[in-house]
């Protein structure tokens, strides 16, 4: 399965592993080939999260990353959502 490191896309920053760091493995859509799996290395653990009105998602801010999707403004952190197929392209054109 190809990795790439998600600190990497938006920071041009490699952090090493740590004892912390998750591979994230994206399984393909519907219709796509089976070998085209793909994953990321990321510094913590993705957080889903669950909204149950729109205004939640209403403070988006510009984010330079062509592999951020939506960049929200959630309490006072900054949080983006990836864009995976972006990403996925990073393997399979």
């Amino acid at each position: 399965v190809p990795i790439v490191s998600f600190d990497m896309l938006l920071e041009d920053t490699l952090f090493p592993p740590n004892p912390r760091s998750k591979f994230v493995i994206f399984y393909p859509l519907e219709g796509r080939k089976p070998q085209e799996f793909f994953g990321i290395l990321t510094a913590t653990e993705p957080q889903p999260r669950t909204f149950t009105d729109a205004t939640s998602l209403s403070e988006t801010v510009t984010h330079a990353s062509p592999y951020i999707a939506v960049a929200l403004k959630l309490d006072k952190a900054v949080v983006g959502i990836p864009d995976l197929d972006k990403i996925r392209q990073l393997f399979y054109a």
